[in-house]
């Protein structure tokens, strides 16, 4: 018997049918097996697209799915993600209460800790007597649901100890763990977990990141080194209260870490994270669903122990292991790998097989369909075509009769209405096309004038808004703001709304209401006003100087005032602290000079003295008043030192110094010379810090704080001297009205409880010859050679004071380290021999420094200048064992006259001496290559020690 095609494919469908309906009768069949639809509550703690609670939904639906063809959820988000404070909770108690009050609800099932807590408190109002179900719920404890009835649940449990150890199995040299976490509850609960269980990870350092925005969090994480690790709790609001899902959190961890991220999610897996042992959230949807089940089928809930075990599994991302080269072999044995290729006939080979015949079934029944189905609208489009082609074919008739009838009814017209009706018709046209242009051009024209107003506008918009310049639109003469841009809310504190609409007088901007007329009187008389400096307060009441601009306008027919403001209130302080450091400069130079010419006759008065005292040794009375000249002399030195500390131009001899050791010796000199009512303390850094500087200056200079300190309390009262290490930036110094750049500084403290001073005295109480004392009762330059001793050092003073309450001086000096070279210098005359050139400018040094030297058993040359040196050496270079050469001399200066001596002379010892150094400190002379250097005005003691040094005798 033959088949036509038609039939066979009539009769392979059916068997195609067949076979899959014996294929898939078995999954109808139990679907239809349960009849019950159980109506059930959920409370998520969250909100729509929170990947967590989509995972728990997924687990529980395919739960009932299981059991139940039919079920009916009825959803509740209580968004505690974005309101954690939990203030709507009563009132949507209330709003539940009133929604289900008609429904008979089978089971509650709340979702995670705050579904919990709102079920716990206001079940009993929703629905009465409802069962309840729990699910993820952290930190869970029994203590939780007592006094509740009809309940039971399943806890969840983060692994982060777990994970943990996993992580730093597979990456032993890990040395820190930085944690992410928010700062929700969940956040916080799973990190308890971790803190904990801290102690069982002794050789990793775990530090928990600070609360803080995402894009924080990621900025610093791309600044850690290989020897970290990341574990990622739960992150998913930022502070401030903008949320993120779980992936999109790991995402952008995971982008910006430098190291492998783990964590304990399985939400986060596939998005960066290497993995962990993690908690999926389908696993509590469907724990809960089998509770669910139990008790709609009608087990008491009570019998239902809740479900503690540790359902975390450990997960792992196959494409970041190969990122990171972790080996798969060293995973534990039931890990879950995604993202691994894998085939799909390695999976079931047997559902393979099936599915590869049910589909070649379906396709050879649907190709079969296909043609059919081709085949049939192949007839219908030629059936189609045919009528379409008849009715065209019936409508071109009707036409052509139509366009005949008229073509007969307009020959019947007379020839003459033809032609006035053609001449009419093409005037209208030309009417038509010109008016149409017309409209075009006009059209054009205006769509021009409305794109430069927009840009205009934009233009205007961003200059006035984006502006560093602080720019304020008012009107006049009320001056109420009409509008503002954002750096005058910025400068002023005000917001937008608070500004427009009321007056400067109403914000209370000007601080003197007199600037106000003044700069209101320029603007009337002139149209506009440049760089008007005035003081302006801020809304907080800080008062700050400004340059205050602006310029009269008409806009829309009303009068207004542009104005621009600009603050210049540290350029101020910069200016005057400029002047003072000239003023300062111009008078220590004029110190300076004097010191210098009073040294050169001090150094004549005093060695004549010592010389006039060695002769009158036998003389008690005679040799007492030559002891008196030497005391005057030397006390007028140290007057000088103060002038030369002052100008900056006293010559420092740098070395190491212990302050500590400085401050003690300080103490002790104070305790024999103040009055006993006042208590000497000290609060010193145990450190002892070193660094590098001129022991007397410093001595001299922490004596002169302490005696001025002493002068301010006549009642007696508390002197402290306080050291301290710090490190300090240039915001710190900058606070403190001092520009230093930033490093570790020694600071030196001395406080008092004197009598203070006024910011009128604060303001001159480091300039020279400024004294508050009486007549004869201060010189005025001590606390200006402390100043000078400071700025010598590289360092910053500052002083805090008010009237009766004392004062405090701070010192801020480099720090360095090192112990300072203590040395034993006997204090007596050294005696030598051999030949010494004396080369100064003064004929009266020249005569007492012969004497001076010759004394000590020195024979002495002679020279008045840098030319009669090069002249005495050229004589008697042979005899001449060192040269004593003066600084400042004419004609021929001590730089240029040393300079030829050396190309005279190259192995010639020479040293140096001056009142002062315009041309460098001592350190930097002996750098040229001198021998050493030598302060005047000297004594025969200190003359002594430094000839014989240098000549071998000791």
């Amino acid at each position: 018997m033959k088949f036509s095609p038609h039939q066979i494919s009539s009769s392979f469908v059916v068997a195609v049918i067949v076979i899959a309906w014996a294929l898939l009768s078995p999954i109808f069949t139990t679907l239809h097996a349960a009849t019950t639809v159980p109506r059930i509550l959920v409370l998520n703690s969250y909100n729509i697209g929170y990947d967590w609670w989509e995972d728990e939904m997924t687990g529980l639906r395919d739960g009932l799915s299981r059991v139940y063809p039919r079920f009916d959820l009825y959803m509740e988000h209580l968004d505690t993600k974005k309101f954690h404070s939990k203030k709507h909770f009563p009132y949507m108690a209330d709003l539940l209460a009133a929604k289900y009050a008609n429904l008979q609800l089978d089971l509650i099932i709340a979702m995670d800790n705050a579904a919990l807590e709102f079920a716990t408190r206001y079940r009993q109002r929703v629905s009465p007597g409802t069962p309840l179900v729990f699910c993820g719920i952290n930190n869970y404890e029994p203590s939780m649901i007592s006094g509740q009835k009809l309940i039971t649940g399943v806890a969840e449990y983060h692994d982060s100890v777990g994970t943990l150890q996993l992580a730093l199995q597979l990456h032993p040299a890990t040395r820190n763990i930085i944690v992410i976490h928010d700062y929700t509850d969940t956040g916080l609960a799973i990190r308890r977990e971790l803190e904990e269980s801290a102690q069982g990870f002794p050789t990793v350092k775990i530090r928990f990141m600070d609360e803080m925005p995402l894009e924080e969090t990621v900025k610093r994480l791309k600044t850690i080194t290989p020897d970290y690790l990341v574990l990622m709790l739960s992150y998913t609001v930022e502070k401030g209260g903008r949320t993120f899902s779980h992936s999109e959190a790991a995402r952008l961890v995971s982008d910006a870490s430098p190291v492998p991220v783990y964590s304990v999610y399985a939400a986060q897996l596939g998005n960066g994270v290497v993995g962990g042992r993690m908690a999926e959230g389908q696993t509590q949807g469907l724990k809960a669903a089998e509770l669910a089940v139990s008790i709609i089928n009608g087990e008491q809930p009570e019998k239902l122990p809740v479900v503690t075990s540790n359902l975390s599994s450990p997960m792992f991302d196959d494409r970041v292991l190969k990122k990171f080269d972790i080996d798969p072999a060293r995973l534990p044995a039931d890990s879950v790998l995604i993202n691994k290729p894998v085939s799909t006939f390695a999976i079931n080979k047997k559902a393979v097989w099936l599915g590869s015949a049910f589909t070649l079934f379906c396709i050879i029944g649907l190709t079969i369909q296909v043609l059919n189905i081709r085949k049939r609208r192949r007839l219908e489009e030629m059936l189609h075509l045919k009528i379409d082609q008849y009715q065209e074919s019936q409508e071109e008739l009707q036409a052509t009769e139509e366009i005949l009838r008229a073509q007969v009814d307009d020959f019947m017209q007379s020839q003459d209405e033809l032609q006035a009706t053609e001449e009419m018709l093409r005037e209208q046209i030309c009417e038509y096309q010109a008016t149409h242009d017309q409209l075009q051009d006009i059209k054009e024209k205006l769509r021009i004038q409305l794109d430069v107003a927009e840009e205009s506008s934009q233009k205007y918009r961003a200059v006035f808004e984006y502006s560093p310049i602080t720019v304020a639109l008012t009107t006049l003469p009320e001056g109420t703001f009409s509008e503002v841009n954002q750096a005058f809310i910025d400068m002023f504190g005000y917001s937008r709304n608070e500004a427009i609409g009321r007056t400067t007088v109403e914000l209370g901007v000007w601080v003197h209401e007199s600037d106000r007329d003044r700069y209101l009187q320029l603007l009337k008389a002139n149209g506009h006003v440049y760089n008007f400096e005035t003081e302006m307060r801020r809304k907080q009441g800080e008062v700050f100087t400004v340059l205050f601009s602006g310029v009269q306008l008409e806009i829309a027919g009303k009068s207004c005032v542009l104005s621009a403001v600009m603050e210049i209130t540290e350029q101020k302080r910069l200016q005057n602290q400029l002047h003072q450091a000239q003023k300062m400069d111009v008078v220590g130079q004029l110190a300076g000079g004097i010191a210098h010419d009073f040294n050169n006759m001090l150094a004549g008065i005093m060695a004549a003295a010592e010389l006039l005292k060695r002769r009158l040794a036998h003389d008690d009375k005679n040799s007492k008043l030559a002891a008196t000249i030497i005391e005057a002399a030397t006390r007028s030195a140290d007057l000088t030192s103060e002038l030369l500390t002052f100008s900056r131009k006293g010559t420092a001899v740098s070395s190491p110094i212990r302050i500590n050791d400085t401050i003690i010796a300080v103490m002790s000199l104070l305790k024999r010379t103040i009055d006993k009512q006042i208590l000497l303390t000290t609060r010193l850094d145990q450190g002892n810090p070193v660094i590098m500087g001129d022991q007397t200056q410093l001595q001299n200079a922490l004596l002169n704080l302490g005696v001025n300190a002493r002068d301010a309390m006549p009642q007696g009262g508390t002197l402290t001297y306080a050291t301290t290490v710090k490190t300090l930036d240039e915001a710190s110094f900058h606070s403190m009205g001092i520009s230093r750049a930033a490093g570790r500084y020694l600071e030196i403290t001395v406080s008092d409880t004197g009598d203070g001073m006024t910011n009128e005295v604060l303001q001159h109480i480091f300039e020279p010859f400024f004294t508050t004392k009486g007549v004869g009762k201060g010189t005025g330059l001590g606390l200006a050679s402390v100043y000078g001793a400071v700025k010598n050092h590289g360092g910053e003073i500052s002083v805090q004071s008010q009237p009766g309450t004392g004062s405090v001086f701070r010192i801020f000096l480099p720090l360095v380290f090192g112990d300072p070279d203590r040395e034993n210098i006997p204090d007596e005359a050294v005696g030598g021999s051999g030949g010494i050139l004396l080369v100064d400018d003064e004929e009266m040094l020249r005569s007492v420094g012969r004497d001076l030297l010759e004394d000590l058993g020195y024979t002495v040359f002679l020279a008045k200048n840098g030319e009669h040196a090069l002249q005495v050496l050229d004589a008697h270079g042979k005899e001449i064992s060192l040269v004593i050469l003066d600084m400042i001399m004419p004609k021929m200066g001590g730089k240029e006259a040393f300079l030829r001596l050396r190309e005279q002379s190259p192995d010639l010892k020479i040293l140096f001496c001056s009142g002062f150094s315009r041309e460098g400190t001592g350190d930097e002379l002996v750098g040229l290559g001198a021998n050493g250097f030598i302060q005047k005005p000297y004594n025969r003691n200190d003359l002594s020690r430094k000839v014989s040094e240098l000549l071998g005798g000791c």
